[in-house]
C-alpha cells in the first residue's frame, strides 16, 4: 500500500511513479481549499469534490483518493 500527498504531485506524476513502483494499491491526499462565504463553510462542496474526482483521472485510475470534502462538512 502506498500513500502520496499533492502538495505537489500532480496527478499525471502520481501515476508515473505508481507505473514504476507497480503497489498493490495507492491512495492520494488531494487537499484543496473548501469555499466559504463570509467565514462560514458551504454545505454545497461538489466544486470541490470534483476537484478530486480529476486528480484521480489525472492518475489514469492508478490512485483513489480520500474524501476529505464530506468529512469537512460533517464537523
Amino acid at each position: 500500500m502506498m500513500l502520496m500527498t499533492s502538495y505537489c504531485a500532480a496527478g499525471e506524476a502520481v501515476r508515473e511513479y505508481i507505473n514504476g513502483t507497480v503497489p498493490l494499491m495507492a491512495f492520494g491526499e488531494y487537499w484543496d481549499t473548501c469555499e466559504y462565504t463570509d467565514g462560514v463553510l458551504n454545505y454545497n462542496q461538489d466544486a470541490h469534490r470534483q476537484r478530486t474526482v480529476n486528480w484521480c483521472d489525472k492518475t489514469g485510475g492508478t490512485s483513489a483518493a480520500f474524501d476529505f470534502t464530506t468529512k469537512g462538512i460533517d464537523c
